[in-house]
């Protein structure tokens, strides 16, 4: 058990141990299909939720710490029921967000916990064979995000980099003399014009 979980039993008047909260989880479950365990009562964004102390928290996530043990810091909970049914939709009507059995909880990181579901954006630009503009996401053409895990077209990524340079040599001012002063020698003027102070003539820049 979590030392977050013991510490909201231990806050609860009058003291609550895991066996008592878990007698209050399981008869708020029922059977459901392949393998899910449904929380059936009150949710949050479509979460099981029950109140263990002075705290409201997942249903899911107190039946893995009181069955399995503690979920290792900085990870999250991936439902993997959820990520076997490619029919669901998600968000707060589906299903999976109500499972509470231990077995179908994997303790992730939250970039490969997006990657799996196939409703977050990295997750469905996982599953893409080709970028938006048609470029097969192959081994030469694939940068994966060392953040996110999401996949680039090196291509479009390339494409984009010669955009921006040519954007900004088209707004960069001409290279060469602009100022039409002459020295007595012939030479032109290195400066723009209006400029202020003496001029700096360019060496041979006479006719």
């Amino acid at each position: 058990m979590s030392r977050t979980l013991a510490s909201l039993i231990a806050a609860d008047t009058p003291v609550l141990g895991p066996e008592q909260v878990l007698a209050r989880l399981l008869p708020k479950t029922a059977a459901g299909p392949d393998g899910c365990i449904i929380w059936t009562a009150a949710t949050n964004q479509g979460y099981g939720a029950i109140h263990v102390g002075r705290a409201n928290r997942r249903a899911y996530r107190v039946a893995y710490e009181l069955m399995v043990g503690p979920v290792p810091a900085g990870l999250q909970l991936d439902h993997l029921c959820h990520t076997r049914d490619t029919s669901c939709t998600g968000g707060p009507e589906c299903l999976h967000r109500r499972c509470v059995n231990p077995h179908h909880l994997q303790p992730v990181t939250g970039g490969e916990n997006a990657r799996r579901s196939p409703n977050t954006p990295v997750g469905r630009n996982i599953r893409r064979a080709s970028c938006v503009n048609g470029h097969a996401f192959n081994e030469v053409n694939t940068y994966i995000r060392p953040d996110t895990g999401g996949r680039v077209c090196r291509r479009c990524r390339t494409d984009r980099m010669i955009a921006a340079y040519a954007a900004a040599r088209a707004v960069r001012p001409p290279s060469g003399p602009s100022c039409d002063h002459r020295s007595r020698a012939g030479n032109l003027c290195s400066r723009r014009p209006g400029h202020l102070g003496k001029h700096q003539s360019r060496p041979g820049g006479g006719s």
